[in-house]
């Protein structure tokens, strides 16, 4: 597939990730906990590739003490380097697809605001461009709660901004979310993925040598930006 449009070579993707560095724990044993960060960090990239869009990966550490302060600043910093629109992803959500990316993408031109509720209250994906950025889309949420995304709606709506959803999905962010994912889900490859995990440490070990050890933190654009 070739994106021969330029409004796409005007979108990035930020993959917003705290990689292996995450506090989340998946599992009381470490190698079973980082193979399961690994996998999860190589599902999405995987996806974001796919879409052939130009994307930036950073865990946002560098920006600032908090997790508001970094991902604002990621933010701006895409915007810094020409991009007109972002389209922002974590780690955390297995079932978000390639087709999801170009979906937000692709209605960023109409300039609607896409959104991706997560199962329990946040969101996985949020898409606007750089206008709807400095007019305060992001300001005072209550980032990292249940209560993100409707406070993102409410935003969205004081704006009176067009918006579009996309399907609910779950996020993993403990051991519980895993065994859930892994139980709803169990036709899914990356399902039978994570339960190989748990079910074998050899394999955890095994999973985690084939995922690249470099650090999280870096900026890759496959293409330059269109001037704005």
């Amino acid at each position: 597939m070739k994106l021969l449009n330029t409004h796409f070579k005007q979108t990035c993707i930020l993959y917003f990730t705290t990689g292996a560095n995450s506090s989340k724990s998946f599992s009381n044993q470490k190698n079973k906990n980082t193979a399961i960060q690994k996998a999860l960090f190589k599902k999405t990239l995987k996806e974001i590739r796919q879409t052939q869009l130009n994307y930036v990966v950073t865990d946002g550490k560098a920006k600032g003490n908090d997790f508001e302060s970094r991902i604002k600043s990621a933010v701006e910093e895409v915007f810094l380097k020409g991009y007109q629109n972002i389209v922002i992803v974590g780690d955390d959500t297995p079932q978000l697809s390639a087709q999801n990316l170009l979906f937000a993408a692709k209605k960023i031109a109409d300039k609607e605001v896409i959104i991706g509720e997560s199962e329990d209250g946040g969101a996985y994906l949020i898409a606007f461009n750089k206008q709807q950025f400095y007019q305060g889309i992001l300001e005072n949420l209550p980032w990292q709660t249940n209560q993100f995304y409707q406070s993102l709606l409410c935003n969205i709506k004081s704006g009176s901004l067009s918006h579009q959803t996309l399907p609910v999905l779950q996020d993993l962010d403990d051991s519980l979310a895993v065994h859930l994912f892994i139980n709803k889900f169990t036709s899914l490859k990356f399902a039978q993925l994570l339960k190989h995990i748990y079910i074998h440490q050899k394999f955890a070990v095994f999973i985690s040598t084939l995922i690249d050890e470099k650090p999280i933190c870096y900026i890759k654009d496959r293409a330059p930006p269109l001037a704005a």
